[in-house]
């Protein structure tokens, strides 16, 4: 028995936009349809991937198969004790080649095809090497649904030292925030360089967590209009 992986050509809307399926899709294999496809279409990044895993001499471990099957799908079995290198060797391929990676046997995204490796992702639960916008709402959807004590998202810049924001659930926090925020769902953080430059404010959902993000990454004016609180740590 392989434990499996998936790399497959991302799905995009109408007018360009990237199709954001769940981070974890048990429930909504949006892949089991184009996998099981009788007609095998192909896709020159699945090609380069392709290639580039039957002629890469310094693996370390032993692919069992590399098939380009369906509608633009690559599987990639492996021998279970090699999963996790797997997952880390075939995250930075798919990041090269702009592809989405499934981990069939756990039934989770790993990419969904935008990754910016400028940008790295620290969760209680996964790492990326690079962060996908299309990611940030099925990321915190899956958070949100999760059990663990720890359901926060860091999201740092690759090349500079202690600048990032992040975000955590303000039923997880272990310190005390302004009494304004306590009816808020999420709280975010952001850090620039040093403890004397690092701010809170609370994020009333999801969606204003995605929001608050994006003005981040955009380092849009529009950022400093939240009430942001100077943490003393």
């Amino acid at each position: 028995m392989s434990y499996d992986f998936l790399l497959y050509e991302p799905e995009r809307t109408p007018d360009g936009g990237l199709v954001a399926p769940p981070r974890f899709f048990a429930d909504h294999d949006f892949l089991a349809d184009r996998w099981s496809s009788k007609e095998t279409i192909f896709s020159l990044p699945l090609r380069a991937a392709q290639a580039e895993l039957c002629s890469d001499d310094a693996l370390t471990f032993e692919y069992l198969d590399v098939v380009i099957e369906g509608d633009r799908c690559l599987w990639v079995p492996v021998a279970y004790q090699w999963a996790e290198e797997a997952w880390q060797r075939l995250e930075r391929l798919a990041v090269r080649h702009h592809l989405g990676l499934a981990d069939i046997s756990s039934a989770f995204i790993v990419c969904y095809g935008d990754e910016d490796p400028a940008y790295t992702v620290q969760t209680d639960r996964w790492d990326n090497i690079a962060f996908s916008r299309a990611s940030l709402l099925p990321s915190l959807e899956y958070l949100c649904e999760d059990s663990t004590e720890r359901r926060f998202y860091i999201l740092s810049e690759h090349d500079r030292d202690e600048h990032y924001i992040q975000t955590i659930m303000m039923a997880n926090l272990s310190y005390e925030v302004p009494e304004f925020a306590s009816t808020a769902q999420w709280w975010v953080e952001y850090r620039e360089g040093d403890g004397d430059h690092h701010y809170g404010a609370p994020a009333a959902t999801m969606v204003d967590v995605v929001r608050m993000f994006d003005q981040w990454l955009a380092k849009s004016e529009e950022f400093s209009s939240h009430p942001w609180t100077k943490m003393d740590f």
